[in-house]
């Protein structure tokens, strides 16, 4: 009798019990299943911003370069014609919302160690890198020689001004250079074979600084003209991609940043 009992009672128990254990387990399951499909989106999401903000700051230096050359080009070619482009430059930061422009001014009192109303290259380099710019030498060597026609070395300065109009420029990068300008900067400075094309080579030869200060490697560069080109093929080597295609993708991932700037 009491074995019987004994059964009985364990029947019961697991009877009962055992739906409760399977529910049990299958939250447990489900939980760690759902922890672990959310540390996998996050991990995902994680590296698609790292990708887009490593996008974002190769715009800007591409962007840089690019403004450089324009301007530095339209300088030498006609000289008047740039003295108007520089005062409507300038007209641009006198109409600046009063804390922008207030802003600038403040930035070139506090970069101006010396106190002279100038800003040298020291200066203006900590100035921009300030603003997450490489500011390589070569690059300050091109604000002062090739924009502003200041010999490049000991003793070279902006003015207030010349400084202001720099910053306008910095601004709005997007607005100064267009298609035409990019195309003729991939021309003149990076296409160094003439085939109207970018390599891996000359990427990295060209902009030196840029791929050091974003880690860019010929992997990334190779797996970057992938995606510039839509390959969906595993084992295509791209080592070059044409200067109108690379024009093309720039364009696309501006209209993507502004989308995502705008919550679309």
């Amino acid at each position: 009798v009491e074995f019987s009992v004994f059964v009985v009672t364990e029947i019961a128990m697991w009877y009962f019990l055992w739906p409760k254990m399977i529910f049990v387990y299958t939250v447990i399951t489900a939980t760690g299943q759902m922890k672990n499909e959310a540390n996998i989106e996050e991990t995902c999401n994680r590296i698609a911003s790292e990708q887009l903000h490593k996008y974002s700051k190769l715009l800007d230096e591409l962007y840089t370069r690019a403004a450089i050359h324009s301007i530095q080009e339209m300088r030498e070619e006609d000289e008047r014609n740039y003295q108007v482009w520089y005062q409507s430059k300038l007209a641009d930061f006198h109409n600046l919302p009063t804390e922008d422009s207030d802003e600038i001014l403040s930035s070139f009192e506090t970069f101006d160690k010396s106190g002279n109303a100038m800003i040298d290259e020291a200066e203006l380099k900590m100035c921009l890198r300030g603003q997450g710019f490489t500011c390589d030498d070569s690059v300050i060597e091109s604000w002062f020689d090739g924009v502003f026609a200041k010999q490049p070395g000991e003793g070279a300065e902006l003015s207030r001004d010349d400084f202001c109009v720099l910053m306008v420029i910095l601004k709005d990068l997007r607005q100064v250079v267009d298609d035409g300008d990019f195309t003729e900067w991939f021309e003149d400075v990076m296409d160094r074979s003439g085939d109207a094309s970018i390599g891996v080579e000359e990427f990295m030869s060209q902009l030196p600084e840029v791929c050091a200060l974003l880690k860019i490697d010929r992997p990334y560069l190779l797996e970057l003209f992938k995606r510039i080109k839509n390959s969906e093929d595993e084992d295509e080597v791209i080592e070059e991609v044409g200067i109108t295609t690379f024009v093309n993708w720039i364009n696309r991932l501006v209209a993507q940043q502004d989308n995502i700037s705008f919550g679309g």
